[in-house]
């Protein structure tokens, strides 16, 4: 939570992490689900939170968060992808601009393709992102 911020990594309260992604500069994100935010660990191993507000899960706005699962990191780009698993759709947050767009998903559950373009394996939490080949 955001009154826990700046302390030592091993004291934070969690409440259902799922994803993991690091960056070039040593921090570590992790979506928390149930607490609807993205936080990270830096390198001084300290807790930071960078994306939603404890507890307001929901939809509607870019910020918001529902749920957040799979995190990937793409370090060339410095961009961060957060499958926000229930507002149906995958963002993108620019680690270096603090911006975030809706990058897949209508925010509707379902697809129109023939393979979902967002799945979950519920085992490992992993995320994959499938587009179709023309």
């Amino acid at each position: 939570s955001p009154d826990d911020d700046g302390i030592p990594a091993t004291s934070a309260q969690l409440s259902r992490p799922w994803g993991i992604a690091g960056d070039l500069l040593g921090n570590i994100y992790f979506s928390d689900s149930i607490f609807c935010t993205v936080r990270y660990i830096t390198p001084t191993q300290e807790i930071q939170t960078l994306l939603g507000i404890r507890g307001m899960c929901q939809g509607g706005d870019t910020a918001y968060l529902n749920g957040p699962r799979g995190l990937f990191c793409d370090v060339l780009a410095s961009k961060l992808y957060i499958a926000d698993r229930l507002n149906y759709v995958v963002k993108s947050y620019d680690l270096g601009a603090h911006t975030i767009e809706i990058v897949l998903g209508s925010g509707a559950s379902g697809s129109a393709f023939s393979v979902d373009p967002l799945q979950v394996n519920p085992r490992t939490a992993c995320v994959w992102l499938i587009f179709p080949v023309n």
